[in-house]
């Protein structure tokens, strides 16, 4: 089947939306996996019309960037999956200045709540991440104001460790693809084998090595990112609500 003209985009979008709140909100699928997949199995259509698969790459092709900003998806899967709502979406995506997934951004492109850091910092401390015990005002300064904290500065307990927790991050969609390099860059962390901060190479090469290996933290960390992410989903709470 293909989806042509300005209506197969409005159902795509809709089958998108849906399958997400399905797939990563109630049964906690990685996000990354869930998108490639939206996209990989609508790839290939019968019509033998040249104008019509066409069209079909095209607007597979906007769903497809529409798919790299989850922090949009979640907002307008929360609302009705309406015509109005669909157009405010897509204006939002093709109008907007969003920054390229290409470029370097300078933080990790993220605002948690309250209760999202409060979820950062009961995981590092589990795992835990860092020479000390750490406060949400810690992660509220390293993660949403992308600042390094001081007296005393954050110390990786185990690299490995650290690098793994925040490809999860990454891989849910948390924070960006460039995490590596905004932790280089801002001084955020130092490594757990010198008093120096650590570089992206440090972090490429801890994740390498727990990649490759069966080491059993490996379970505990996707498990609290888990719920991370699902403290991420849930409304703030206020006074009045």
């Amino acid at each position: 089947m293909a989806y042509t003209g300005v209506e197969g985009l409005f159902k795509l979008w809709q089958e998108a939306m849906g399958m997400y709140t399905t797939a990563v909100v109630e049964n906690g699928f990685d996000y990354k996996s869930f998108s490639q997949d939206f996209i990989n199995s609508r790839m290939h259509v019968d019509s033998a019309d040249a104008r019509s698969r066409n069209d079909h790459q095209v607007n597979l092709g906007r769903i497809q960037n529409l798919l790299r900003y989850e922090q949009v998806v979640r907002h307008y899967s929360l609302s009705p999956l309406s015509w109005d709502n669909f157009i405010e979406c897509m204006r939002t995506i093709l109008l907007r200045n969003h920054p390229e997934p290409s470029q370097s951004p300078s933080d990790f492109q993220c605002h948690f709540s309250p209760q999202t850091i409060s979820a950062i910092t009961a995981a590092a401390n589990a795992i835990p991440l860092f020479t000390s015990m750490v406060t949400d005002s810690d992660m509220e300064l390293l993660f949403n104001k992308c600042m390094p904290v001081a007296n005393p500065h954050l110390k990786s307990k185990v690299n490995q460790h650290l690098a793994y927790f925040f490809s999860q991050l990454d891989s849910y969609g948390l924070i960006c693809r460039n995490y590596q390099q905004i932790i280089e860059k801002n001084n955020l962390i130092y490594s757990s084998a010198s008093d120096s901060p650590l570089s992206a190479h440090n972090i490429a090469q801890s994740l390498d090595r727990i990649n490759c290996s069966t080491n059993p933290i490996k379970n505990k960390i996707e498990t609290l990112v888990k719920m991370i992410k699902q403290a991420s989903l849930t409304p703030v709470q206020t006074e009045n609500s």
